[in-house]
């Protein structure tokens, strides 16, 4: 039945007790549609909503992040980690947090500058850690970075190379896109001249873009010296760029999960 301007109505609400309730009319018919629910259960179930959204939004985030992280070549085990996470237990390795922080920090002018760095020392000793730790941290900022071992990465030039000289320039090119690049484990894998030579494009084409890259190595400073060369070497130390000496001793013993083995 058509209804000329209803009246509201004393409604009761099994949580709240009593309240008046507000008629919808349908403005065509002058037909009551629905009647208006409980306020205070309509300001519960809108702040519900909105903490439904609001964690929605946090959730897609972080998982556009982790995407970021992958395509950044970050390995699984390391798509988390962070400063917070790194233990020290000496003042040498607080010292060289500090520094690895300063460069995340800092990495506008890391980036303006192309700050280079090197992270030597034994496995376990958290050189990725602290590595992907810059990365987790410039990539939440905006910017770019890829990881990769130097095997894969030679490997993936070489396998450009064998199909064109221009693909290997465009693949060499390639890795002086991302604002940060990441090579780890550069040691007994780069042994031949060839090797030495693709190394040296890698680096000269990301000094000439004035994009800043960290290695990583288990060698001494010596022996980098003897693998990179000279130029790379002081490429790395140019600009206040950085050798970051890794000198105790590794922590992966010491790791426990109580959850496996009880």
């Amino acid at each position: 039945m058509a209804l000329s301007n209803p009246k509201p109505r004393m409604e009761n609400c099994s949580d709240h007790g009593q309240y008046e309730s507000q008629p919808f009319v349908n403005p065509f018919t002058d037909k009551i549609m629905h009647w208006s629910k409980c306020p205070q259960c309509a300001k519960i179930e809108e702040e519900e909503k909105r903490r439904r959204e609001a964690e929605e939004r946090k959730q897609e985030k972080l998982d556009r992040l982790h995407s970021k992280l992958k395509r950044a070549g970050i390995p699984a085990r390391f798509l988390d980690k962070t400063f917070a996470d790194y233990q020290t237990s000496n003042d040498r390795q607080a010292r060289v947090m500090a520094k690895c922080q300063k460069y995340a920090e800092r990495f506008e002018l890391v980036l303006e500058k192309g700050v280079c760095m090197a992270l030597i020392g034994n496995s376990g000793t958290g050189k990725n850690h602290l590595a992907m730790s810059i990365a987790n941290q410039i990539i939440r900022a905006g910017y770019t970075a890829h990881y990769d071992d130097v095997y894969m990465l030679l490997s993936d030039i070489k396998h450009a190379q064998k199909n064109s000289e221009e693909r290997e320039t465009a693949a060499i090119k390639a890795l002086s896109e991302p604002d940060l690049l990441i090579i780890d484990e550069v040691g007994d894998q780069v042994g031949s001249d060839a090797d030495k030579r693709l190394l040296n494009k890698i680096f000269n084409q990301r000094y000439a873009d004035k994009r800043p890259t960290i290695i990583l190595t288990n060698l001494t400073v010596d022996e980098l010296k003897t693998v990179l060369g000279t130029r790379i070497i002081n490429r790395l130390s140019e600009n206040s760029g950085r050798i970051l000496v890794f000198d105790w001793e590794s922590h992966r013993g010491k790791i426990k999960c109580d959850d496996i083995w009880g």
